[in-house]
């Protein structure tokens, strides 16, 4: 099983996402990526992001937890969604030396309707993080139109 930590990153109602540009469409994934040997969730963020978009992250709170069945030539996936932060100041880059994404954006979280979400947990992204619950186990991760 490979295992997915992934950040939230708020500004107000929008959030941090990479767009990615498949032959199905576009697909919006929240920042993050695999653990490699040795790692903690928690470096995993820090590296991906550094790397990624150039930035230092503060992880928070584990907020959701799901699991993706296998497709095709992914493997079963457990999404691990923490919420967290950067400095205001920094600005994202993209980085295409690692990372196959097209632009970062920010969306906002009350218009992810219609949207490819990876993982599509749109139906929960936009909750308050006072409002979470405490167990953020979901279960399976919510199916989309493709992969």
């Amino acid at each position: 099983m490979k295992i997915r930590p992934s950040i939230l990153i708020r500004r107000e109602d929008r959030a941090l996402f990479l767009k990615y540009d498949y032959p199905e469409g576009f697909l919006f994934a929240i920042p993050g990526g695999g653990v490699e040997e040795g790692e903690t969730l928690t470096q995993t963020l820090e590296r991906e992001l550094m790397e990624e978009l150039g930035v230092e992250i503060s992880v928070g709170r584990l907020a959701w937890v799901c699991e993706k069945e296998a497709t095709g030539a992914v493997p079963k996936t457990l999404h691990l969604v923490f919420l967290g932060s950067m400095n205001e100041a920094q600005e994202p880059r993209l980085n295409p030396e690692h990372t196959s994404a097209k632009e970062f954006v920010w969306l906002d979280l009350n218009e992810l309707e219609g949207r490819l979400i990876y993982p599509n947990l749109v139906d929960v992204l936009g909750q308050e993080q006072e409002l979470l619950p405490k167990n953020p186990y979901l279960g399976l991760c919510p199916d989309r139109k493709w992969a």
